[in-house]
């Protein structure tokens, strides 16, 4: 509809100005007159991360997808927020299957993205699985030999796995953080 398509357009307008509140009010008056495309959905996200409204994010990302939206971004930037969500939610029951479903869906249309990697290893961390924590931050290292972070965070999972077995991995992953840092 015309009017979906105008207040989706003053959004947009609002938000190139930095105005996320009046651009979010605008989106969803846009949905309620019917406009339901990934477009749509990816800009409620945006909106709502800038003013802090963290809720809905996941379920903004999930849509744009369903909607057509099918790239690395969101699924990745899908999976982050619901990530973000359950942790905030204090959800430490949670085996955070969906995310890591999205995640490796996100590596699957781009498997160059450290990040990716970097945050499933933090997931199956906290999940205390730390040997698939580890091949993730290998994966990482395989594709940046010099990120600090996966020297790091590999470290710490090596520390849980067997300290006094992996001494000598385990410094050795720490002398690569403070040198790539």
């Amino acid at each position: 509809p015309a009017s979906a398509k105008n207040y989706y357009d003053m959004a947009l307008e609002l938000m190139e100005q930095e105005n996320y509140e009046g651009g979010l009010f605008l989106l969803k008056k846009a949905l309620e007159n019917g406009m339901d495309n990934s477009e749509i959905y990816e800009s409620l996200a945006k909106a709502s991360l800038y003013i802090g409204e963290l809720d809905e994010i996941p379920n903004y990302y999930k849509l744009a997808i369903e909607r057509g939206a099918e790239n690395y971004q969101n699924y990745y930037k899908f999976g982050i927020s619901l990530f973000i969500k359950l942790f905030i939610e204090k959800q430490k029951d949670n085996n955070y299957e969906e995310v890591i479903k999205a995640l490796e869906k996100a590596i699957e249309l781009s498997d160059k993205s450290v990040y990716i990697y970097i945050n499933l290893g933090v997931i199956y961390r906290i999940l205390e699985n730390y040997n698939k924590a580890i091949e993730y931050y290998d994966k990482v290292i395989k594709i940046d030999n010099q990120n600090a972070l996966a020297y790091f965070n590999k470290a710490e999972a090596l520390c849980e796995i067997n300290s006094d077995k992996n001494r000598f991995l385990i410094e050795e992953c720490l002398n690569k953080t403070i040198a790539f840092d």
